[in-house]
């Protein structure tokens, strides 16, 4: 059913695009951040999340706990993402 509830959404990255780059972890620096922190994942970091993600069937990597069974953000409500 489409409602027309305004949503945002968060940006994911693909789980393919760092294992692609796992030869040069280091071209990866800062991609992610820590959730809870903030701090910034150093490459090698970034392709250990991606190599879990994709053993648990991800085809992204979620950056929200609103994710679907491929790891992309659902959405959120306007006016709760403030």
């Amino acid at each position: 059913m489409l409602t027309s509830e305004a949503k945002t959404f968060h940006v994911c990255v693909a789980v393919s695009y760092v294992i692609e780059r796992a030869r040069r972890p280091r071209a990866l620096d800062d991609l992610l951040s820590e959730r809870g922190t903030g701090r910034p994942l150093p490459g090698e970091e970034v392709l250990t999340v991606a190599l879990a993600c994709a053993e648990r069937g991800f085809t992204m990597i979620p950056s929200c706990d609103h994710h679907g069974d491929k790891g992309q953000c659902l959405g959120h409500p306007a006016e709760a993402s403030a």
